[in-house]
């Protein structure tokens, strides 16, 4: 790669990996770290854990169009196609989600009766799905324009949801991808201390299926050298 600066942005599976709190990306065991050390990588991680599809692609595009000449390759970690994520008004980190049947971090019963009836609304995702593949082909679109690589990752298999809009999702570029024949869920071999996000041996895996992209562009960079 001609530079090494990166921007990835996520969900839990690439903020705390489920060693210690929501926010902390410390852990030499997350696979981002994995990655960066072993392939001298400046990445800029804006993951959160809970954030939604709509929250990963929309803060990639503000940090990538506020800062337009720093980063070289942004990776997108796809979440859950039927994660829905609120904030909160006084607190940008305060959040409330929708994630399929399950409603979480409500405050009061007038919340969580709204978002019950916004999961109503939200049942068939279909519009929300279309709603974030364009959002995401924005973003691809404007990346290419100024020679910044996309590296997508389909985490929970929403990358194959987005696939199946026929008109939109053949507009998807995934010569820089993971997860897309085979979500990355799927390769989860342990646990980590949360015993929901996968652990230290499974991070591994994540870090070799992304480490396989990062040395295919080193290869294509020392062929325009």
């Amino acid at each position: 790669m001609t530079g090494n600066s990166i921007l990835l942005s996520g969900c839990s599976f690439s903020d705390y990996c489920g060693w210690g709190l929501i926010g902390s990306k410390s852990d030499s065991r997350c696979w981002y770290n994995i990655l960066a050390k072993e392939h001298d990588l400046d990445i800029t991680n804006i993951s959160y854990g809970g954030r939604s599809n709509r929250e990963i692609i929309h803060l990639a595009s503000k940090e990538v169009l506020s800062n337009p000449t720093t980063y070289n390759t942004v990776i997108l970690q796809l979440t859950s196609a039927s994660r829905h994520w609120f904030f909160r008004e006084t607190n940008p980190e305060e959040f409330c989600i929708i994630n399929g049947d399950h409603i979480s971090n409500t405050k009061t019963m007038a919340e969580q009766q709204a978002l019950k009836l916004v999961q109503v609304e939200f049942s068939p995702i279909s519009v929300e799905l279309k709603k974030d593949l364009i959002s995401l082909l924005m973003l691809q679109f404007y990346l290419h324009a100024h020679h910044i690589r996309l590296i997508i990752i389909d985490a929970m298999s929403a990358g194959s949801r987005f696939l199946a809009n026929d008109q939109l999702g053949s507009q998807i570029d995934l010569t820089y991808s993971s997860g897309f024949n085979n979500s990355w869920i799927n390769y989860q071999i342990d646990y980590a201390d949360d015993n929901q996000h996968p652990g230290e041996k499974t991070n591994r895996v994540y870090a070799d299926l992304i480490g396989k992209i990062i040395n295919k562009i080193k290869n294509e960079d020392k062929i325009l050298l």
